[in-house]
């Protein structure tokens, strides 16, 4: 599928499931998601951050909205359910097109301008450069005994 018109498919559909308040919705996404990610064939690290991250969140809202809040169990599980779709969906845009390829659909099928286009490059490219800075600045302060 093209990156920009997936792109726009999961934005109607996380618009769409943040205004309605029913579980049936967010775990169609969730099935269609995970066998389109199945389909792509993730490793399995993979799939141990996307099912394991949003574990957190979701206790936390779990319990705020089940035990503090409004004891609406049912409505705490439709926001832990937005939480893995929302997880879900940008998972399949991020690990199923480069974002070179991303940019470039955004740009000639969506009509983006250039520099707006190259600025979401550049913004998805800043991750992975602070990340690698950040091991080097830790593996430099190890070498100097600072860390």
């Amino acid at each position: 599928m093209n990156p920009s018109y997936q792109l726009l498919l999961i934005l109607i559909s996380a618009l769409e499931i943040t205004f309605t308040k029913k579980l049936l919705p967010n775990l169609i996404i969730i099935i269609i998601t995970i066998l389109y990610l199945m389909y792509k064939n993730l490793p399995a690290r993979t799939w141990w951050w996307i099912l394991a991250a949003p574990i957190i969140p979701g206790l936390a809202i779990l319990v705020t909205i089940g035990w503090f809040g409004s004891h609406n169990i049912m409505y705490a599980w439709i926001l832990v359910s937005r939480i893995y779709v929302y997880i879900l969906t940008g998972t399949a845009i991020v690990k199923t097109h480069s974002t070179l390829t991303l940019t470039r659909s955004l740009e000639q099928n969506l009509h983006l301008p250039p520099k707006y286009a190259y600025g979401v490059l550049a913004a998805l490219n800043l991750i992975p450069k602070t990340i690698e800075n950040v091991q080097k600045i830790k593996q430099a302060a190890t070498m100097r005994g600072s860390f």
